[in-house]
Protein backbone atom coordinates (compact mmCIF):
# COMPACT_ATOMS: atom_id res chain seq x y z
CA UNK A 1 0.00 0.00 0.00
CA UNK A 2 2.79 2.46 0.84
CA UNK A 3 4.42 1.73 -2.50
CA UNK A 4 1.84 4.12 -4.00
CA UNK A 5 3.26 7.04 -1.99
CA UNK A 6 5.97 9.22 -3.45
CA UNK A 7 9.10 9.73 -1.35
CA UNK A 8 7.93 13.26 -0.60
CA UNK A 9 4.51 12.11 0.57
CA UNK A 10 6.07 9.33 2.62
CA UNK A 11 8.23 11.86 4.48
CA UNK A 12 5.22 14.15 4.98
CA UNK A 13 3.28 11.19 6.36
CA UNK A 14 6.08 10.40 8.80
CA UNK A 15 6.34 14.00 10.01
CA UNK A 16 2.57 14.33 10.46
CA UNK A 17 2.29 10.96 12.22
CA UNK A 18 4.98 12.03 14.71
CA UNK A 19 3.31 15.42 15.25
CA UNK A 20 -0.04 13.73 15.89
CA UNK A 21 1.57 11.12 18.14
CA UNK A 22 -0.01 8.29 16.14
CA UNK A 23 0.42 4.62 16.90
CA UNK A 24 4.03 3.42 17.20
CA UNK A 25 3.02 0.51 14.95
CA UNK A 26 1.98 2.89 12.16
CA UNK A 27 5.10 5.00 12.58
CA UNK A 28 7.12 1.78 12.44
CA UNK A 29 5.50 0.84 9.12
CA UNK A 30 6.31 4.26 7.66
CA UNK A 31 9.86 4.09 9.02
CA UNK A 32 10.34 0.61 7.53
CA UNK A 33 9.22 1.86 4.14
CA UNK A 34 11.63 4.81 4.39
CA UNK A 35 14.46 2.39 5.20
CA UNK A 36 13.47 0.10 2.32
CA UNK A 37 13.63 3.06 -0.06
CA UNK A 38 17.02 3.92 1.43
CA UNK A 39 15.90 7.35 2.50
CA UNK A 40 18.43 8.80 4.88
CA UNK A 41 17.63 9.03 8.56
CA UNK A 42 18.07 12.76 8.03
CA UNK A 43 15.78 13.75 5.22
CA UNK A 44 15.01 17.20 3.91
CA UNK A 45 11.37 18.02 4.63
CA UNK A 46 9.84 18.70 1.20
CA UNK A 47 7.78 21.73 2.28
CA UNK A 48 9.85 23.40 4.93
CA UNK A 49 13.33 22.85 3.55
CA UNK A 50 14.48 21.78 7.01
CA UNK A 51 15.87 18.46 8.06
CA UNK A 52 13.79 15.92 9.93
CA UNK A 53 15.15 12.90 11.71
CA UNK A 54 13.54 9.56 12.25
CA UNK A 55 14.68 6.82 14.55
CA UNK A 56 15.25 3.39 13.11
CA UNK A 57 13.31 0.78 15.01
CA UNK A 58 15.27 -1.81 16.90
CA UNK A 59 15.24 -5.39 15.66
Amino acid sequence: MMKALTNSLLVKTYVKAKQMNLSPDFIGLVTSEMEERKLSNTTRHPDKGSNIKYTKKSR
